[in-house]
């Protein structure tokens, strides 16, 4: 039984805030964001911010300082909003916080369960 599905957003982000505009495949609840920084030193305590479209933060992934090419942020859904259930086709925003460089950039894969289960 599939619980889960991935989306691949691939390479995003810049040496300024980022902001993308997506759409829900299906009706689910956000279940994992997985940032990985494709370049060492991006900055510090850099983020890939999920928004539902009632503007609230549903879950954040959050980078370390001074870290290495293929480290991955920690993913955490909003103690308010994390349990969030996304209808098919809703829109959603993806915020990517200011890099240090303008080739700065983080692989970024969202993993939503099909379900609708909350995860908090």
């Amino acid at each position: 039984m599939i619980s889960n599905a991935k989306e691949s957003l691939g390479l995003l982000g810049k040496n300024v805030a980022q902001t993308y505009y997506r759409k829900t495949p299906f009706r689910c609840c956000l279940a994992d964001v997985v940032a990985v920084a494709a370049l060492s030193d991006i900055g510090d305590a850099d983020t890939v911010t999920i928004i539902n479209e009632d503007g609230d933060t549903v879950g954040v992934a959050t980078f370390g300082s001074d870290i290495a090419a293929g480290a991955k942020a920690t993913f955490v859904l909003d103690a308010t909003n994390g349990g969030y259930i996304f209808e098919a086709n809703e829109s959603y925003t993806v915020v990517v916080s200011q890099l240090d460089a303008e080739t700065d950039r983080v692989f970024v894969d969202i993993e939503w369960d099909i379900h609708a289960i909350s995860h908090l």
